[in-house]
């Protein structure tokens, strides 16, 4: 799994965004996943969970963030907000001591379950056309 620090405070995230006008959900995921880590591929159109970014002085409510699995086919060595941020490949494991936050943490150990089931790791078929 692919994480970002987020720009205030330093906290391991995944790259998100707000919805953009134009773009159906999963096109602005891949677009945030691009500029916030420099890394592009497929997303899914369905999102595997939300979790909600609490209430703060700069949000006065809380916020859900769906989340769009993206496998990622590229990666770029320079990107957008590369000054901003950085980005660090991670398994199961390091993922839940880095994240904090309790609801993307879950989100995490559902998408590794999802991604290690016989489904996931089946080989793929290609449809005719």
């Amino acid at each position: 799994m692919l994480l970002i620090t987020s720009r205030g405070r330093g906290k391991w995230i995944f790259p998100k965004g707000r919805m953009m006008t134009g773009k159906e959900p999963w096109e602005s995921a891949a677009y945030e996943a691009y500029e916030e880590a420099g890394v592009e591929g497929e997303v899914e159109h369905t999102p595997i969970g939300s979790y909600f970014l609490p209430v703060t002085e700069e949000r006065p409510k809380p916020v859900e963030v769906k989340m769009f699995p993206l496998r990622v086919t590229g990666q770029r060595d320079d990107w957008k907000e590369k000054g901003q941020r950085y980005r660090h490949w991670v398994v199961l494991a390091e993922a839940k001591r880095l994240i904090t936050h309790d609801g993307l943490a879950d989100l995490v150990v559902l998408l590794a379950q999802r991604e290690t089931s016989p489904a996931a790791t089946a080989p793929r078929r290609r449809a005719a056309s």
